[in-house]
């Protein structure tokens, strides 16, 4: 599914999370054989949709983004004669934060929609969503916001008469959270970024919603950084988001469950949902810690698991998979080195 950067596809994002609940297909080594070749066939593009699915995994983060959610949810029908107090989501690149905040951002329309009584209401907007990656300035923002809400604006008058048409609009189909994700892209050092980043400062203190942002690396994000960014931080909650590492405990312990839950999620029919977590270690080296290289990579290699006929994932299947860049970088820079043989024991 595209990303949802028009209500119509917003609306699609949380029927389809909401209802995404398809049991994974199944079937045993001697069932397998047994089938003719177009049954098979049919059989292994069901097992391939059901691979590419899109999940959302209750890691520790996205728990806790679920958390600072539900308490920004509780405040969010007090009145208050000043700007809400937002969240700010960052970490490094490829760390689930886009698949945490559609998450977070689905979870808050459908409490907000049983709270008001408004399940199917296409007239009612709780939660916008708008990516900004391709803003330079403020009409781009605002048209940004124009696509989502699938209107065009009036090609006379200012930036700020677009922010009041934008506003004005939301307030009517009763917002109460905009989400603005790639907020990292903002360059306030230059004249028209500087000029958007305050377009979307004035439209939080002008339209009475929650803010939250997202982005890469956002404590360095010129944004939120200097003298210019002390208001930003001063009126969000930051929460970082990382990537894994094996050398600490508890993060180690959170590594080898989000493993587990990935390897429960393939449906081959010579695959044991434990089978993965003695290549932990492994997996890490091959992804630096990313969930979306760890997603990547589990998902082609159960790919060509069926279509080799093998049913089952291995250390060499896996080394055949290439993935992104970033991860072959930290591969390369970090040799990896089997545990296991350290401790004396078989690989």
């Amino acid at each position: 599914m595209a990303a949802p950067t028009t209500k119509e596809l917003w609306f699609e994002h949380c029927d389809t999370a909401a209802a995404r609940t398809t049991e994974m297909p199944t079937v045993t080594p001697a069932e397998l054989a047994k089938l003719d070749p177009p049954t098979r066939e049919a059989l292994n593009q069901h097992r391939r949709r059901y691979i590419l699915t899109e999940r959302v995994y209750l890691t520790a983060d996205v728990r806790n983004i679920e958390k600072a959610a539900r308490r920004m949810l509780l405040r969010c029908e007090q009145p208050t004669s000043v700007v809400r107090r937002g969240l700010r989501i960052s970490g490094p690149s490829a760390t689930g934060k886009s698949t945490a905040v559609l998450h977070v951002g689905r979870l808050l329309d459908d409490a907000l929609r049983v709270r008001t009584n408004r399940r199917g209401d296409a007239s009612y907007l709780p939660v916008v969503y708008v990516p900004i990656g391709e803003v330079t300035s403020a009409n781009k923002l605002w048209t940004a916001f124009a696509q989502f809400l699938g209107i065009e604006l009036p090609k006379r008058g200012n930036a700020d008469d677009r922010m009041y048409i934008i506003a004005s609009l939301l307030r009517e189909m009763g917002t109460r959270f905009v989400i603005v994700d790639e907020v990292h892209h903002l360059q306030i050092q230059k004249t028209q970024g500087a000029e958007a980043a305050n377009a979307l400062k004035r439209f939080a203190e002008q339209f009475d919603a929650s803010m939250i942002y997202t982005g890469i690396d956002l404590d360095t994000a010129p944004l939120f950084t200097g003298k210019a960014g002390a208001q930003w931080r001063a009126r969000t909650v930051p929460y970082d988001m990382r990537t894994y590492s094996v050398r600490q405990e508890g993060s180690r312990d959170e590594w080898t469950e989000l493993v587990n839950a990935f390897a429960a999620d393939l449906p081959l029919a010579r695959h044991r949902h434990d089978s993965l977590e003695s290549h932990a270690d492994y997996l890490y080296h091959r992804t630096g810690g990313s969930i979306g290289a760890l997603k990547n990579l589990l998902q082609d290699a159960a790919i060509d698991a069926i279509e080799n006929g093998s049913e089952t994932i291995t250390r060499k299947l896996l080394d055949t998979v290439t993935i992104d860049l970033e991860a072959i970088e930290y591969a390369t820079i970090h040799p990896y080195t089997n545990p296991q043989r350290k401790r004396g024991k078989a690989q």
